[in-house]
């Protein structure tokens, strides 16, 4: 979670690595981000094990799909 998001940074590829309270940091590194330059970002999230609208607060699902039997879920803040 000491990962500094970059402001031009807008898609984020998550395979399932941390455990919610890790998580909940490298989100809340995201929304910290989206303070300094608001834009739209997209969370790919492979094998979701959380619900990171109710994780967080800030992100929204657009989708989930099976794609060759893994799921993934879509996310984002717009």
């Amino acid at each position: 979670s000491k990962y500094d998001i970059d402001l031009t940074d807008n898609v984020f590829y998550f395979g399932n690595p941390f455990d919610d309270v890790v998580f909940t940091q490298v989100l809340e590194n995201i929304r910290k981000s989206l303070q300094s330059k608001n834009r739209p970002i997209i969370i790919l999230y492979y094998f979701p094990r959380y619900d990171l609208e109710k994780l967080c607060g800030f992100l929204k699902k657009l989708d989930e799909c099976i794609i060759l039997g893994k799921k993934y879920c879509v996310y984002t803040n717009i």
